[in-house]
């Protein structure tokens, strides 16, 4: 089905983690530290990406049913969902299809596209990274995503080189494979509702204006850009208790 770990007591409130593209379940280590006391947390890794192998068909709502019999299977009726950027969107499909009734919350992850000018623009983006990863190593390739300005802060951080080199085992063909079976092109429109929250870092420029500019209430991260979890997690943590809490 996929690759997962589990942390805490079984008997608390299970939360589960949905990392963003190239990452693995163990992104959500500095996390998982200290909410593990107070809740039984289950780290996933998604299609294409750490030991979970990707099938030719892979979508959405594939893996959305996988979720669904997961939790059936262990007995999780009530649960949160907690997805970082292409996870962030996964999570939030799941919740709007199947878990309407659990709370989700979303870091820098998109809605979706409505526009035809804006759908055309990113297949042009989508192409442009599909060439590079055909035309680069891993290692080229890594180099080139987090070259984007959406990581501009956190390409300062110390963790950013052993990121790097741990990233660097992903299998290029099936991080193709789920580039392209979860990219936002391929996501139905998705919104926001009492059960959704969202969560940018203070310098994740692209995602603050986007929200703003949608209209869609969020909350800020201190001292993080896009990958909040990784550059700021103590205050990720303090954000997911008040929330769950809340």
């Amino acid at each position: 089905m996929f690759s997962y770990e589990e942390y805490g007591s079984s008997k608390n409130f299970p939360l589960i983690f949905f990392h963003g593209f190239l990452g693995n379940k163990y992104d959500w280590e500095k996390v998982i530290e200290s909410l593990s006391s107070d809740f039984f947390c289950i780290t996933i890794d998604l299609p294409g990406h750490g030991k979970s192998k990707i099938e030719d068909n892979e979508s959405f709502e594939t893996f959305a049913k996988k979720l669904i019999k997961f939790l059936k299977t262990n007995n999780f009726e009530n649960t949160a969902l907690i997805g970082y950027s292409m996870g962030g969107r996964i999570a939030h499909y799941i919740h709007e299809h199947y878990l309407k009734d659990q709370i989700c919350i979303c870091i820098g992850s998109h809605l979706g596209l409505n526009k035809k000018e804006e759908i055309e623009c990113r297949k042009i983006w989508n192409k442009e990274i599909l060439c590079n990863l055909n035309n680069k190593s891993i290692e080229e390739f890594l180099i080139f995503w987090y070259s984007q300005k959406i990581f501009d802060s956190f390409r300062q951080f110390k963790i950013y080189s052993d990121i790097l080199n741990y990233r660097k085992n992903n299998n290029k063909e099936f991080i193709k494979k789920a580039f392209m079976a979860f990219s936002v092109v391929n996501q139905n429109m998705l919104h926001p509702d009492s059960k959704t929250l969202f969560l940018a870092g203070d310098k994740d420029y692209k995602y603050l204006e986007y929200y703003q500019k949608i209209r869609c209430p969020h909350q800020v991260i201190a001292s993080s850009s896009h990958p909040v979890h990784l550059e700021n997690p103590k205050e990720l943590i303090k954000k997911i208790k008040e929330i769950l809490h809340g």
